[in-house]
Parts: structure tokens; C-alpha cells; sequence
């Protein structure tokens, strides 16, 4: 954010959302600090190749960044397509399955995307607006193919069910229970179906007859045969399908203060939902007057880079889920390529697109790591959108995360299981944050300091190239005192008195002596000498401001990692601070004069630690 004043510096809030008070807070740190866990959840399961790559990942890092997934299948891909629908349906496109998650994947609904099938009925259709139980039912993501792909994929249900991986519902036809009002009865009937076809799918397809349905590519009509008469049940156990996702995150229409999904939840053999969305700092819980545990996805903001590599975080906000990702990038439609200029551009902008969503992952992750261990949700598909860059990014974010220290990547019945261990009060003391953080420069840091926040600016000294920063406000919690101040320049104490509203410290600088930039840290103490909460601010010289480099800083031997990492990331935004092409890229203000030079020019940069602002001299 860019002030028009001369110098400002931005509060450090260190995830102040704890509702406890200082005394309740006290007795709240007893907490042991809990894992961060991640869950990661499929939804779908048509893609049989897309299983292979998921399991063969897995497979490949679990001894580094040991990872178990949750996989949401839906019925319909049990069940072997019909050669003809059903009189008054149009046939589904015989491209739409060949790769295709739902109807999204290959473009806008139509009305041949539509397909009937003799078994699955559908709970409830409205036709004018009434409720209509007479019509063929119908899926928006089609069926399965032949039946030695709906064998594939059962085999590979048991294989992850038997290498750890949970299976958990995606309903049947991917139908939005919200928009087609769906009431409790109607998720009574559509939970009962998927358990049919799941645990009943070789009778309900005819496979354990002669009339196996084989495809006409099938190159191997023998072998297949032999196998498909051997096809593997089900293997999951009734009691192990504890987790359900509505498709489309749609839970049916409201009714006494809750969403229709809960009652049928309660009374099936569900434990939690995935469903809903959440804030990042949210914990799992019971809410309405539901016994499900909700294990809500994030809403995020996408982390994006200007055209000088700093990254910031946009005003665009999604759910912690690939497609979601998808259609605020490219509108859900893959981007067009057709000579060479275009490829160029559609490799550069997935470059960025794949770019995006790691960040924004990665700062969820740290965001809760180092807060309140608010548990990560991360929900994809089988399908390989925009070619396959979000599968890619999620891949990279395993790798990086997945092997920390208290970093359990888990199933959602693994989460389930923590948080049905734990008290309400417990999980309360979680989500608000108390206990005793881990620190980004691997230390702890006092759970005080989360409800302690501080705010300092600079202004012009008597002579231009110095510059006075002094504190602007200070918030402490009840009962707290800040006996004194203590100012640092690059990681060094140079000053301490009584703390003041108009504590202050001047910062000098030499260009003779190749001073380029400094980090003010105000440090407030208590009576103990314990640090209670900090606010940064790095200044640097107009002349050589425009062109960073982290090994001419002059950060010396005693500066902080805080500052360490400043100069990384002063180094990602190149030689052209003050490029006049690029001001509207990089939101720069400069009093509207036409030279960087003639104004100071402010930036934030956000560290690994802090949000520190840059004043430009």
C-alpha cells in the first residue's frame, strides 16, 4: 500500500485474533503447540492415468515429504455408459469422458453434455420451477466407459485405500444440492446410491457374466476377459467411508439454521463434511446443530508478482481449490495456441499461472505454520487443467512442506481422528492462537506478543539525508505495560529509554561511507526486559535506491535473518524501481512529478518475519 505522506511505516500484527483475555491467555499457554496439519483431498476419479501419477508421487516421496491423500470419488464412474440414453436425452459427447473431469473440462454446458443411465436415479430434478421425481435422471460429468476402465479404477481405489489414502464421497452425478434445493430426503437417497454402486458395481455393470461390455479397442480380449471375471470388490470398509464433499460445494437449501447435507450427514455413517469455506485461521469444528466435524477449504487471496518480482497479495480471492484457480486465471477454458507467437504467450502465462498458485499456497502454509496451526485444505481433481500446472504446483508445495519439522500430511480421517481427541475449549485455544509460536528464525516466541501490535514512522531530520523514526502507536493487552524501547539499525542496539509516544531514534546516513540502506527495528520491552511486540522499517539513500543488490547493503555480521531476506528481496526487484514505462505495473507514486528523484517513493515488502515498510530518502 502507497501513502502520499512522507514517510510511513505499517503496524506489525502478528495474527492478532485471539478474543481471550491477558488473564485467560495465561492459562491458555499450558496448550502444547499442536502439528500443522495438511490435508489434501482429489475430487472425482475418472482419470485412471491421474491416478497412476498421484500414486506414483506419492510413492516417490515418502521417505522426504511423506504425503497421504484424500480421495472424493464419485459414483457415476462406476457405472458402465449406456449405448443408447434414455428417449428425450441427447447422447453425451463420445469425447466428453476421454479425459474430461465434468463438463467444465472440455467447455460449457450444452445440452449434449447431459447423459441418462438405466440405474442412478437422480433424488430430485425441478422442471418450471416445480419439483419433478418423473424424469430420466441425468449426470453432468457423464459415466464410466467400458468395464474393464470402471475394473481400473475400482483397482486403484484399493490400491490407495491400501497404501493409506482415504476414500471418501463425491455424491454421484456431480449435481449442485444448493441449486437444485435439495432437502434432507433427497441427500438420503443420493447417499444410499453411492454406496450401492460402489460396493455392487460388478452385478449393477453385468460383469461377472459373458457380457462384459468390453471396448471396442480393447487389443486383448482374452486377458481382459480373464481379468474382468477376477475383478476386484470393493475393499473399503462401510465404516471407513467417514468423509463426504458436496459437488460443487453445493449443501442443499437452508432450513432451521442449517444446510439440508447435516441431517442426512448425521444420519449416515459420515463423520465430517469438506464442503464449506472458511478463513484461513479457521480451525475444524462442530457448527449448527450438526455431530459433523467441518473441515472447511480456505478462502485465499492469489499471491502475485509485479513486473519486478515482489510479490504482494491481490485483491482476488478463491477457495484453497485448483479449479477455482482455473477459472479466475483462464475462465475455466484452456488458453488458445495456435502458431508460434501464441505458444510463447501460453507458456509464459501458465509459467505465471503455475507461479501464482504456489505462492498463494506457500503463504497459507506459512501463514498458519507460524500462527495458529489452523489445519491447511487443499482440494484438486483428476483433471490436468491448463496442462496440468496446478497438478505441478501442488506437486512442488509437497515436496517443499511435507517433510518439516511438526508437519503431518495427512488424510482427512487422520485430521478427524486429532480433532475428535480434543476438547472444544482446546480447539478453541488453538484457533486463538494460544500457545507458544514457532519463530520463522527457528526459536519460539512468546504467545503474548500475537496480541501486541505496534506502529512507527519516519520523518525528515534536520539535515535531508537523515531521517527520524519514532513510534506512532502502540496496543498492548490488558494488564500489559511497555516499560521501555529499545531502537536497532541492521540488527545492532543503538539506543534504549523510557518507552513514549515520541520515542524516537535519527538514523544517519554518509554517502561518503557507501551507505545505502539501513533496518530500524523498535523493539517494545516490558519491565523484564522481555520483547512484547516489534515494527520494522528499512530506509534507504535516493540516489542508490533504484538499483538493489543484497552484498552492497551493508548489512554487517550483526544484522537480523529479517534483514538477510529484505535483501533478497530487494534483489528480485531488478534495476527499474523507477522506470517511468512501468509505473502503473508497479503502482509507484511520486507526488505526480515526472522524476523518481524528486520525491521519496514508498514500497512495502513483506519478509519472512514481518511486514517491513522501505521509506525511499
Amino acid at each position: 500500500m502507497f501513502r502520499s505522506f512522507l514517510a510511513v511505516c505499517t503496524a506489525v500484527s502478528l495474527l492478532s485474533s485471539s478474543s481471550l483475555s491477558f488473564a485467560e491467555s495465561a492459562s491458555a499457554q499450558a496448550v502444547d503447540r499442536p502439528p500443522q496439519y495438511i490435508a489434501i483431498s482429489f475430487d472425482g476419479s475418472y482419470n485412471n492415468a491421474m491416478w497412476d501419477q498421484i500414486h506414483n508421487f506419492s510413492e516417490r516421496v515418502k521417505n522426504t515429504s511423506p504425503v497421504k491423500f484424500t480421495f472424493f470419488v464419485s459414483g457415476v464412474y462406476f457405472l458402465k455408459r449406456m449405448s443408447s440414453p434414455r428417449a428425450g436425452y441427447p447422447r453425451v459427447n463420445n469425447e466428453f469422458n476421454q479425459g474430461c473431469e465434468g463438463y467444465n473440462d472440455c467447455g460449457r454446458r450444452k445440452g449434449g453434455w447431459w447423459n441418462t443411465h438405466r440405474y442412478y436415479e437422480l433424488p430430485k430434478q425441478w422442471r418450471n420451477g416445480n419439483p419433478r421425481y418423473d424424469v430420466p435422471a441425468h449426470s453432468a460429468i457423464g459415466f464410466g466407459d467400458y468395464n474393464e476402465d470402471i475394473v481400473t479404477r475400482m483397482k486403484n481405489v484399493n490400491r490407495a485405500y491400501a497404501h493409506g489414502h482415504e476414500i471418501g464421497s463425491h455424491a454421484n452425478a456431480h449435481v449442485d444440492g444448493t441449486m437444485e434445493r435439495w432437502a434432507k430426503e433427497d441427500w438420503d437417497k443420493e447417499f444410499e446410491q453411492f454406496a450401492d454402486i460402489l460396493y455392487n458395481y460388478a452385478e449393477i455393470n453385468n460383469i461377472n457374466n459373458n457380457t462384459l461390455g468390453l471396448g471396442p479397442f480393447a487389443a486383448d480380449k482374452p486377458r481382459l476377459l480373464r481379468e474382468l471375471r477376477n475383478n476386484p470388490t470393493m475393499k473399503v470398509p462401510n465404516s471407513d467411508l467417514m468423509g463426504f464433499r458436496a459437488p460443487q460445494l453445493g449443501v442443499g437449501r437452508m432450513s432451521n439454521g442449517e444446510y439440508s447435507v447435516f441431517p442426512a450427514l448425521d444420519d449416515s455413517t459420515y463423520k465430517y463434511d469438506a464442503s464449506l469455506i472458511r478463513k484461513p485461521h479457521e480451525w475444524p469444528k462442530k457448527e449448527y446443530a450438526s455431530d459433523i466435524v467441518v473441515m472447511p477449504l480456505h478462502q485465499l487471496k492469489i499471491v502475485k508478482r509485479n513486473s519486478n518480482g515482489v510479490k504482494y497479495e491481490s485483491d482476488s480471492k478463491v477457495p484453497s481449490m485448483d479449479y477455482n484457480f482455473y477459472f479466475k486465471q483462464t475462465n475455466a477454458v484452456p488458453i488458445p495456441a495456435e502458431t508460434e507467437a501464441e505458444l510463447a504467450t501460453k507458456r509464459r502465462r501458465l509459467a505465471k499461472y503455475k507461479r501464482e498458485m504456489k505462492d498463494t499456497y506457500q503463504k497459507y502454509f506459512e501463514g498458519n505454520y507460524y500462527g495458529n496451526r489452523a489445519p491447511i485444505h487443499i482440494g484438486h481433481h483428476f483433471s490436468r487443467w491448463n496442462a496440468g500446472i496446478y497438478w505441478e504446483a501442488l506437486q512442488e508445495f509437497i515436496t517443499e512442506n511435507c517433510g518439516k519439522a511438526e508437519v503431518k500430511c495427512v488424510t482427512y480421517k487422520e485430521l478427524y481422528n486429532f480433532i475428535e481427541s480434543k476438547s472444544s475449549n482446546e480447539i478453541h485455544a488453538y484457533e486463538s492462537g494460544s500457545f507458544t509460536k514457532l519463530s520463522r528464525t527457528g526459536g519460539q516466541r512468546h504467545a503474548s506478543l500475537d496480541r501486541a501490535t505496534m506502529e512507527i514512522k519516519t520523518a525528515a531530520a534536520e539535515r535531508s539525508t537523515d531521517r527520524l523514526v519514532y513510534i506512532n502507536n502502540l496496543d498492548l493487552p490488558k494488564g500489559v505495560t511497555a516499560s521501555r524501547v529499545r531502537f536497532e539499525v541492521n540488527g545492532e542496539a543503538v539506543s534504549e529509554a523510557d518507552m513514549a509516544s515520541g520515542s524516537y531514534v535519527n538514523i544517519s546516513f554518509d554517502p561518503r561511507n557507501g551507505d545505502q540502506a539501513k533496518l530500524v527495528r523498535a523493539v517494545a520491552l516490558d519491565s523484564e526486559g522481555s520483547a512484547i511486540t516489534e515494527s520494522n522499517v528499512l530506509i534507504g539513500m535516493r540516489d542508490t535506491f533504484t538499483s538493489f543488490n543484497p552484498e552492497t547493503l551493508r548489512f554487517d555480521s550483526a544484522a537480523t535473518d529479517i534483514a538477510g531476506d529484505v535483501g533478497e528481496r530487494l534483489a528480485e526487484m531488478g534495476d527499474s524501481v523507477c522506470a517511468h514505462d512501468e509505473k502503473a505495473h508497479l503502482g509507484l507514486h511520486d507526488h505526480d512529478h515526472n522524476s523518481c528523484n524528486d520525491q521519496p517513493i514508498f514500497r512495502d515488502i513483506i519478509s519472512a518475519e514481518n511486514d517491513i515498510e522501505i521509506t525511499q530518502i
